[in-house]
């Protein structure tokens, strides 16, 4: 049975840093694909208005091209399901391909607030969660052990990666794209082009400060 990976995300824009956890979990062996699954509807953070949806999804197609072993996820749009959680978009993933096993991609910042899920302890249980650590937020066993049964936290345990910290902010980025520097250190230089033809974050820089 072959697994797959949920990894879900805004990716406004998508970038490395996204790319480092999916290549940390199939290089591990522990999945043998990753769907990336941009976010329909996401909610405006302080006020800013994402990109939109189309845009996102082929940004996020320019950045896994010529990378087999991944591939856009559009289930939430295809779901349409508002509020969009977690637990159901797998649960519908999972009754559509019966013969995939699902599993959960997240970064280490979630892991920790994962018990707060909507019906949290239920997927943890269900699938598989496999944990990109992240500088100073990703939890331990002792800590994991507060918020799960022993089992569950040893499981979510083993399910954490050991790789590399990568961090790369999409903030950082549109910030650097509105003031017009190069950001090709942390986007390839096909999804920034894109971005710069259709205009998604000039003035972004500007509209963020002012939400502040």
């Amino acid at each position: 049975m072959v697994r797959k990976a949920f990894f879900g995300g805004t990716f406004d824009p998508p970038h490395y840093g996204h790319l480092a956890p999916a290549r940390a979990a199939l290089a591990a062996g522990m999945t043998d694909r990753v769907l990336l699954a941009p976010a329909f509807a996401p909610p405006h953070k302080g006020g800013r208005a994402f990109a939109p949806y189309g845009d996102r999804v082929r940004m996020l197609r320019l950045l896994i091209d010529g990378l087999p072993d991944m591939e856009v996820c559009e289930a939430e749009r295809e779901f349409a399901m508002s509020p969009s959680y977690t637990y159901e978009v797998l649960e519908r993933l999972s009754a559509r391909e019966p013969g995939t096993r699902l599993q959960l991609l997240i970064g280490g910042d979630s892991l920790a607030q994962l018990h707060t899920w909507y019906r949290g302890r239920e997927l943890a249980e269900r699938w598989e969660v496999i944990t990109y650590p992240r500088a100073g937020v990703t939890p331990d066993r002792t800590v994991l052990r507060r918020h799960w049964p022993e089992p569950l936290a040893e499981r979510l345990a083993k399910g954490i990666l050991k790789a590399p910290f990568f961090e790369i902010s999409s903030t950082e980025v549109r910030k650097k794209m509105a003031i017009g520097e190069n950001p090709v250190t942390f986007i390839p230089e096909k999804v920034r082009d894109y971005a710069r033809e259709h205009r998604l974050y000039a003035g972004s820089l500007r509209r963020e400060e002012k939400e502040r």
